[in-house]
């Protein structure tokens, strides 16, 4: 009888008396103690609700049954395929709605209502890589955020693969403990593209200066990266860079150079395909027939093995323990050592890694100076 009156009232009440009393309805229907007839007719009330033109109304009812998980589940699944205001209410919180239909709403929907679903308090894994997919640069980003999304290595690759050219996603992305080391360093890249895509930048520089500098830069971050990640990380990392086109000559001389002796080794590894120990072996003595057989097998230019024989014999001799004077003396040595390079001087590999060399020992010569007290130096 009650909800008969109701169905008369709505008919003629005003818009923010009916959105009041509608909310009323269904925290009734949730939490009284209603007959089975008069809980069916108060749903059937609210079913007709869903075609009010006003939108207080529906967003009155969605804010009632949003959270609840006895509240019906046709009514919550029209209210998530309404307008925006609407929908967003339930798709943040409903434990009603199946991913299947989240999915759904996703993929046909607005952005509004891809971050909603992205905002959920919790996202199983499948929704994630979903809604990585299909949603918007908002969505990834929120469910990038979203601690209670179960965020694969695989979906966080797609995020970067999507968005990695986004500061604010690249920023979320490497603020979270499970990214993957290779994910990192594809981030590394972007960064590097997007400085040498600014306007000043090459407007300064010529195409080839450019790319040697964005070379460089993303081979020196990335070996700055690898220095605080485990076996099995630096293991992925070589994968990656082998995949991406990344293990270069340059690369390697650059781990050398820095004393990163774990991304040579797995490098090594990952090209080679010989087991550790084996590799961990040749690279103990760092010369003679074994080791040019391991350098030949992992497909590095025979011109430059002399250069990786001189370079690993130096810091194995040196005491290098990180400090800014390190690389300075390390490329120091190796100029000093160029003639034994022998006919390999003349190859433009070879030119390569010299000329990298000699960048290093000037960028830490400098470095050294400024670490040094000058004044005490002298006055002794």
């Amino acid at each position: 009888m009650i909800i008969e009156r109701f169905l008369d009232w709505v008919e003629t009440a005003p818009a923010e008396r009916k959105a009041e009393a509608i909310g009323l309805l269904a925290r009734a229907w949730l939490y009284s103690d209603l007959t089975p007839g008069e809980a069916d007719a108060a749903e059937a009330a609210m079913t007709l609700m869903l075609d009010d033109p006003c939108i207080r109304v529906r967003k009155s009812l969605a804010d009632a049954l949003c959270r609840d998980p006895r509240s019906p589940n046709l009514i919550i699944l029209t209210l998530a395929y309404d307008q925006a205001d609407v929908a967003e209410i339930v798709l943040r919180a409903s434990p009603v709605l199946f991913d299947e239909d989240l999915i759904d709403i996703a993929a046909t929907s607005s952005g509004r209502a891809q971050v909603a679903i992205a905002s959920r308090p919790w996202i199983a894994a499948p929704l994630c890589a979903a809604l990585v997919e299909i949603g918007s640069r908002d969505c990834c980003l929120t469910v990038c955020e979203n601690l209670g999304a179960e965020m694969t290595g695989t979906v966080l690759r797609r995020v970067a693969q999507r968005f990695g050219d986004d500061s604010e996603i690249r920023h979320v992305l490497c603020s979270r403990h499970d990214c993957p080391i290779d994910v990192r360093q594809t981030l590394v890249g972007k960064v590097s593209e997007a400085i040498g895509g600014l306007g000043l930048v090459k407007a300064t520089l010529s195409g080839d200066r450019l790319a040697t500098i964005m070379r460089e830069a993303c081979d020196k971050a990335t070996v700055s990266l690898s220095t605080s990640f485990t076996e099995t990380d630096m293991a992925a990392l070589a994968a990656h860079l082998r995949t991406s086109g990344q293990l270069t000559p340059s690369l390697l001389l650059r781990a050398l150079c820095t004393g990163n002796i774990r991304l040579f080794e797995q490098a090594l590894i990952t090209l080679s395909g010989l087991p550790a120990k084996r590799v961990f072996t040749i690279l103990a003595e760092s010369r003679g027939k074994p080791f040019f057989a391991l350098l030949q097998r992992a497909g590095l230019p025979r011109s430059t093995w002399q250069a990786f024989s001189t370079g690993l014999e130096i810091l194995q001799k040196m005491d290098f323990d990180g400090s800014s004077g390190d690389i300075y003396r390390f490329s120091r040595q190796m100029l000093q050592r160029m003639p034994e390079f022998g006919p390999a001087l003349s190859d433009p590999e070879v030119g390569k890694l010299l000329a990298l060399l000699r960048r290093f020992a000037a960028e830490n010569a400098r470095e050294a100076v400024h670490g040094m007290d000058l004044r005490m130096q002298l006055a002794a």
